[in-house]
C-alpha cells in the first residue's frame, strides 16, 4: 500500500495526539493521587492482585467481606486464596475473615466443615446489627490488613477501585474497626438467636419490587393515579427498619399466632386470611407459625394491589421450601376486603398489621364488619391499631419530611453494596412516601375498642405498644379479638 504525503499527521494532529497524551498522563496521576503511601488499581487488576499479596504475606491477614446473598467472584477467589494460604504448613501465616452478613442465617455455614487448619478462622455478623450505629462501625466495602501493615480496600462508590495504602492513620482506623466488630461476632449460623429474620429475603427482593410497582400497581389511591409511590419504595424502607411493619410488633404477632394456631390444633387445614398487606412480612410470621404448630394451613392473601401480592407471590414460591413451612398453600386474590362475599366455609383466623388506620372511621367499622361475616363462630382477628392521641407532639411537617429522607439516603448508603437501586432514587422516592403517607386517627384505645365491639367482637387482649414510628416516634395497640 502506497502512503501519500496527504495522509501523514499534520502538525495540528500531532499537536491533539500529543494533548491527549498529556490528559491521559494527568487522569493517570489523579487516579494514582499524589501520596507515595497510597496506590490505586482498576477492578481487573484485583485477581491479580490477590495472587500477588498471597505470594508476599508472612504472618497474617485479616479480612472483612460484605457478603450479598450470593458470592461475587472476587470474593469467591479471594476465599479460595487466603483458604490455601492458611493450609500451608510451610508459611504458617494466621487468616482471620469477618463476613458481615445480610440475615443471621443463611444457607452456607460460616465455617467450611472441611477446614482443619487453626490458623484460619471464620466469624459472621448480621449486618442488620451495625445499622443503627454510627457509619464507621459498618465496611461499606471490602477491606483487608496485610501483615499488620498494609490495608487493601475496594472503593465501590464513583468509578469502581482498589486502593493499597501503608498509611498509620489507615492501619489505625482499620484495627479500631476489627477489634470492635471481631468481639462481637460468632462462629457459626446456629449461634444467632433464633427468630424470624427477612432481611436477606429483603435484599433480594427489594429492587424487585421497586422496579415492577410503576407497572404492576394499578389501583387510585387517595386521588393519585397509582399506589406506586408507596410499594415501590416500601422493601427498601422496610430493610431500612424505617417504616411500620410486624417487625416492630414481633413478640405480639409471634405469640399471638402460635396461640391461635394452638387453639386450631384440632381443625384439619386451618383457614388463615391476611386482608391488606405492603408485602409479604406478614404471611411470613403466618407460615412460621403454621410451622411451628406442624399445621396445613390454608391461606389466603387479599389486597387491593397486584404488587403487595406479587411480593407474597415471590415469598411463599422461593422461601416456604426452604424455610421448612409444612404444606401450607398460599392464595392471593386482587380484591378489596368489603367486596369479598363470605364463602361457605368461613375462617378461622384473619390478621393484618396496621391496616384499619389506612382508613376513614366509616370505613374502617365496614371492614371490622366484614371481618365479623367472614369469620367462623369464635374465630380470631390479630392486629395493631396505631393510636395518634397518644402521638408524640408534631413538629414542623417539612423538617420531618427532610429528616425521613436524609435518614434513608444515609442507610441506602450503608446498604449499597447489597442493592442495586441507586442511592438518589431511594431518597427521592423516601421523600414522596414522606410527603404523600396519610394515617387515619381512629380515637384512643378505649373508641378503637368500641369499634370493635360495636361489630360484634370481644376483645380478648389489647396492650400499647411504642415503636420507632415513620417520621417520628408513634403508639399503637395490639389487638386479639373473638367473635361473638
Amino acid at each position: 500500500m502506497t502512503i501519500n504525503a496527504t495522509d501523514m499527521p499534520s502538525g495540528d494532529e500531532w499537536s491533539a495526539l500529543r494533548i491527549a497524551r498529556r490528559v491521559r498522563s494527568q487522569h493517570r496521576f489523579s487516579f494514582d493521587g499524589q501520596d507515595t503511601d497510597v496506590v490505586r488499581l482498576p477492578p481487573a487488576a484485583v485477581t491479580r492482585l490477590i495472587q500477588q499479596l498471597a505470594s508476599t504475606v508472612t504472618s497474617s491477614v485479616h479480612q472483612i467481606v460484605p457478603l450479598a446473598p450470593r458470592f461475587e467472584a472476587a470474593d469467591a477467589f479471594s476465599d479460595t486464596v487466603w483458604r490455601s494460604l492458611a493450609e500451608d504448613e510451610e508459611r504458617n501465616v494466621q487468616v482471620k475473615r469477618l463476613h458481615l452478613l445480610p440475615s443471621g442465617r443463611g444457607d452456607q455455614d460460616l465455617a467450611d466443615p472441611r477446614d482443619e487448619s487453626p490458623r484460619y478462622e471464620v466469624r459472621g455478623l448480621p449486618i442488620q446489627q451495625l445499622i443503627d450505629e454510627e457509619p464507621a462501625a459498618l465496611p461499606l466495602s471490602n477491606v483487608w490488613l496485610i501483615d499488620g501493615t498494609t490495608v487493601v480496600t475496594q472503593e465501590p462508590q464513583g468509578s469502581p477501585f482498589w486502593q493499597v495504602s501503608t498509611r498509620t492513620a489507615d492501619v489505625e482506623r482499620f484495627r479500631e474497626m476489627w477489634n470492635r466488630l471481631w468481639s462481637r461476632a460468632e462462629t457459626t449460623w446456629e449461634s444467632v438467636p433464633a427468630g424470624l429474620d427477612l432481611t436477606e429475603q429483603l435484599v433480594l427482593s427489594a429492587d424487585t419490587m421497586a422496579t415492577i410497582a410503576p407497572f404492576s400497581c394499578i389501583q387510585p389511591t387517595d386521588g393519585r393515579s397509582t399506589c406506586s409511590w408507596y410499594h415501590g419504595v416500601w422493601q427498601h424502607l422496610r430493610l431500612f427498619n424505617m417504616v411500620s411493619s410486624p417487625d416492630w410488633h414481633s413478640p405480639f404477632y409471634e405469640h399471638a399466632l402460635d396461640q391461635a394456631f394452638h387453639g386450631l390444633a384440632g381443625e384439619k387445614q386451618p383457614r388463615v386470611l391476611i386482608t391488606g398487606t405492603a408485602d409479604y412480612t406478614l404471611l411470613a410470621y403466618v407460615l412460621r407459625a403454621a410451622a411451628n404448630a406442624r399445621a396445613d394451613a390454608g391461606i389466603t392473601v387479599v389486597d387491593r394491589c397486584r404488587t403487595a401480592l406479587l411480593s407474597c407471590q415471590w415469598y411463599s414460591q422461593r422461601w416456604a421450601t426452604q424455610e421448612a413451612l409444612g404444606t401450607c398453600t398460599v392464595d392471593v386474590r386482587e380484591a378489596d376486603v368489603l367486596e369479598i362475599a363470605p364463602d361457605p366455609v368461613r375462617y378461622h383466623l384473619i390478621t393484618t398489621d396496621g391496616f384499619l388506620t389506612r382508613l376513614e372511621t366509616s370505613t374502617a367499622k365496614e371492614v371490622i364488619r366484614s371481618w365479623h361475616e367472614l369469620l367462623e363462630p369464635g374465630g380470631t382477628v390479630i392486629t395493631t391499631v396505631r393510636v395518634h392521641p397518644l402521638d408524640a407532639p408534631r413538629g414542623s411537617v417539612l423538617d420531618e419530611v427532610s429528616d425521613f429522607a436524609l435518614r434513608a439516603r444515609d442507610r441506602a448508603q450503608r446498604w449499597r453494596r447489597y442493592l442495586k437501586s441507586r442511592v438518589n432514587d431511594i431518597t427521592s422516592a423516601a421523600q414522596q412516601y414522606a410527603l404523600s403517607m396519610r394515617s387515619q386517627d381512629l380515637g384512643d384505645a378505649a373508641t378503637i375498642g368500641r369499634l370493635f365491639a360495636e361489630q360484634g367482637f370481644k376483645i380478648r387482649y389489647s396492650s400499647l405498644n411504642s415503636v420507632p414510628g415513620e417520621l417520628r416516634p408513634a403508639t399503637y395497640i395490639q389487638i386479639i379479638a373473638g367473635k361473638l
